[in-house]
């Protein structure tokens, strides 16, 4: 089960409100009239955020009691959760909404943000599990002394594994960190383009200085937000691309995923023949962070035993070296 924190449900809360504001400053969320003013905001968003983390925690202590409950379960509790309060924010639009047959639509873009937002709680909590560090060294001496080393040992507490492992796959995952790197493209799109016009504007002073810096932040939000959305897309392909070549390497490093991330723009240009080398070169280092992003929550799995093998001949259960390989019998 995944663990209690109270610490990832503040990040969620956070999380949650923060979604609410950029909804309010992007229309698409309005502030009901007894909320209009700075103080009030602040007000509203707290209750918000409050009421999906009470509909979420709810949700997570009826899987806690029900002894089940992982990413996926959570991350489906965090979707319906903020869906809900969403649409309590603004009852009135979301009934016009649904009298007018878009209902759904208008639910999708907080279903999923709410689907992450439960994805990374689950994350950040941890899994429930006891660490039985005592009771693996016992095992592990006992076994050291009947000279077998076995690959699984499970003690009264838990179960360790020391076999071969390999990063998993979750295309889930692979979109979240692809999510994650598109943000970063665009923020640092932003910075760099605000950065260049502060610093070639004429005047010296440090107030218009920075307020030509905030202008052009403002300006350039809305490119940033098409850059993310494009790029969401080919990061997810070149994530995957990674992921698979790095497991046919037997890689499972970060440090590898992050040299795998920083190449593959670069081979997306190349095979591409330059026609997006501006976008190619933009997301290097994002691609690099996503990769490590994907790596960690990822996790690892064992590798796969061999499959069964279907005998018709007895005689061919011999090893690749056996000398039966290479000489025939004679009949006479």
């Amino acid at each position: 089960m995944i663990r209690t924190d109270k610490k990832a449900f503040g990040i969620a809360a956070a999380f949650a409100a923060a979604f609410y504001f950029f909804c309010l400053k992007n229309g698409v969320l309005f502030l009901p009239v007894l909320f209009k003013t700075y103080d009030k905001l602040v007000i509203w968003l707290v209750l918000g955020a409050a009421g999906y983390t009470i509909l979420f925690a709810a949700a997570h202590f009826a899987m806690r009691r029900l002894k089940s409950g992982g990413r996926g379960s959570h991350a489906f509790a965090g979707s319906v959760s903020l869906a809900i309060i969403f649409t309590l924010l603004d009852l009135t639009a979301s009934i016009e909404a649904f009298q007018q047959g878009y209902g759904l639509m208008r639910v999708i873009a907080p279903a999923i943000f709410g689907a992450i937002f439960g994805f990374l709680y689950a994350y950040r909590a941890g899994w429930d599990q006891p660490d039985d560090i005592e009771g693996l060294a016992d095992r592990v001496t006992s076994a050291s002394a009947d000279r077998s080393s076995p690959a699984l040992v499970e003690t009264d507490v838990t179960t360790y594994f020391n076999g071969p492992v390999r990063v998993r796959t979750s295309v889930p995952i692979m979109f979240l960190a692809a999510l994650f790197g598109s943000v970063l493209a665009g923020i640092a799109s932003v910075l760099s383009k605000a950065g260049w016009e502060a610093l070639a504007f004429p005047e010296r002073a440090m107030g218009p200085v920075l307020q030509q810096g905030a202008n052009a932040i403002a300006a350039y939000s809305l490119e940033a937000t098409m850059l993310g959305i494009i790029t969401i897309l080919p990061m997810t392909v070149m994530i995957c691309a990674c992921h698979y070549a790095l497991r046919g390497l037997g890689k499972t490093n970060p440090a590898w995923f992050f040299v795998a991330g920083l190449t593959a723009p670069i081979l997306f240009t190349v095979f591409t023949l330059g026609m997006f080398l501006i976008l190619g070169l933009s997301l290097i280092i994002p691609t690099g962070i996503a990769m490590v992003i994907y790596r960690h929550m990822a996790g690892l799995e064992p590798r796969p035993v061999r499959e069964d093998i279907i005998v018709n001949n007895q005689t061919n259960l011999v090893g690749a070296d056996h000398p039966r390989r290479r000489f025939g019998r004679v009949i006479r």
